[in-house]
């Protein structure tokens, strides 16, 4: 620096990042004399490098923070499983039934189904905000941009386009699937090369025979742009998520089906268009919709109490507009009140329902989705079926079938479920591939069984794979 100054009158790099200290979990920095880190032999072998060049790349660390390392390495093991995981997931997905059907993918951006367009949309704008962020040497800003990709990718578009996948049926719609998975794998690798170089070098050259790091930065122009469709669905998304809150709140799993679902929302004519797909993500059997959120509670701010330092005498005109309620949700999230406009650390906001309603906000409180959590003795049913399904498949997995195996199944169960599983069982061969399918309380299992329980009701479960 002293020389480069004074001989040249400038610094001697163009960017330069600043990173913090890794420390141990009791705070005290590495060092080889205390040993308190994790062995790296063991964190290679065990999660690989891109898994600890994730966890360190994404952290403060690269924001001039501290990191507190565990020198069990199992933090590392969480980074792994937030995105690496998960992407190499959609991949396994992607290959196990494009081998399974010989269905040959290509690259191709010009699909209309709308859950193709929104997650082509959705790498478009992965790349432009990936690029703008390394750009300027924001690297945990474009680490920080991958989870919620994924999560599109394989909760929401991977999830809701199963059906074309698994048809028997060489579809439009399933050649149609099958290519926008391979587009959005092949683009992806080549934004996530630079930050997971390993794993992006593998997938890409399963699906491609090249390597990712011998091709050029994805053009983000080739693939459609989206805006309109993208804050659509993500907006429907949010539906879900909270859905899915309420059902976790009110212990409901996933896989019992609910009666109804009301979605209030002034932009409901939006959300209509997507109502399968809404019903299908969260296991609702009907999704009704209407514009009248106050119809179901209302909404309170408490403004926080350090505002008064800030605005002075104002507070007062501000606390009187909150009591009368006076104020005004903004479209992008902020609100107007006694003439101000405070930003979300400003205040807190409150949702309150009428009496034994569950209900839960979504897209920044302007809306509510109201679920009706009663269990109904014929989706109770429903619900046993798909829980038994569950069971086959998890033992299908252990004992290391192939997906297209057809089976036998055996099952010694309790009274209560017999009528459920009884009036389900062509769904339930069909989703298992089973070839026969024997449910009774008074079967009698005894060799390669499994013992679960569905609703605290007993199953012994025994599979056979047919020759």
């Amino acid at each position: 620096m002293v020389l480069s100054t004074a001989l040249f009158d400038r610094a001697p790099f163009r960017n330069c990042v600043c990173h913090g200290v890794v420390l141990d979990e009791h705070n005290k920095k590495l060092s080889k004399r205390l040993k308190n880190y994790p062995d790296p032999t063991f964190i290679f072998d065990t999660y690989g490098a891109d898994a600890l060049r994730w966890y360190m790349m994404s952290s403060p660390l690269m924001a001039g923070g501290d990191l507190s390392m565990s020198k069990d390495g199992s933090d590392i093991a969480k980074a792994m499983r937030q995105v690496i995981l998960r992407f190499w997931n959609a991949y396994s997905f992607f290959s196990l039934y494009a081998n399974i059907d010989n269905v040959s993918a290509k690259f191709r951006t010009d699909q209309a189904d709308p859950l193709d367009r929104y997650i082509l949309g959705k790498t478009r704008q992965l790349i432009e905000e990936v690029e703008s962020r390394l750009e300027t040497y924001n690297i945990p800003g474009a680490y920080a941009l991958m989870p919620g990709f994924i999560d599109a990718l394989n909760n929401w578009y991977i999830r809701s386009r199963r059906s074309a996948f698994w048809s028997n049926e060489r579809t439009s719609a399933k050649q149609d699937a099958f290519d926008t998975l391979y587009a959005v794998l092949t683009v992806v690798c080549r934004v996530i090369a630079p930050l997971i170089p390993l794993i992006s070098e593998r997938i890409f050259v399963a699906l491609t025979g090249e390597s990712v790091h011998l091709t050029d930065w994805p053009d983000a122009s080739v693939l459609p742009s989206e805006p309109k469709l993208l804050q659509e669905m993500d907006l429907a998304r949010d539906v879900c998520s909270s859905v899915l809150t309420l059902r976790e709140t009110h212990r409901r799993r996933t896989r019992l089906p609910l009666r109804l679902l009301t979605v209030a929302h002034p932009q409901v004519d939006v959300l209509r268009q997507y109502q399968h797909i809404i019903a299908e993500a969260v296991n609702i059997k009907t999704v009704a919709f209407t514009r009248d959120v106050s119809a179901f509670g209302s909404r309170d701010i408490k403004v926080n109490s350090k505002l008064g330092a800030r605005i002075g005498a104002k507070f007062k005109e501000v606390l009187t507009a909150q009591r009368e309620r006076n104020w005004v949700m903004r479209d992008d999230a902020r609100v107007e009140i006694a003439g101000l406009i405070l930003d979300r650390h400003d205040f807190e906001l409150r949702l309150q329902t009428l009496e034994n309603i569950a209900a839960e906000p979504f897209d920044a409180w302007r809306g509510v989705v109201i679920l009706d959590t009663k269990i109904y003795p014929e989706l109770q049913a429903e619900g046993w079926a798909r829980d038994f399904v569950r069971l086959v498949q998890s033992a299908r997995k252990k004992a290391d079938f192939n997906v297209t195996d057809r089976v036998d199944i055996v099952a010694s169960i309790s009274p209560e479920l017999v009528h459920a599983l009884t009036e389900h069982r062509d769904y339930i061969a069909t989703e298992t591939l089973a070839a026969s399918l024997r449910v009774s309380p008074n079967l009698i299992v005894e060799r390669d069984f499994v013992d679960e329980e569905i609703d605290q009701y007993r199953v012994r479960l025994h599979i056979e794979r047919v020759a």
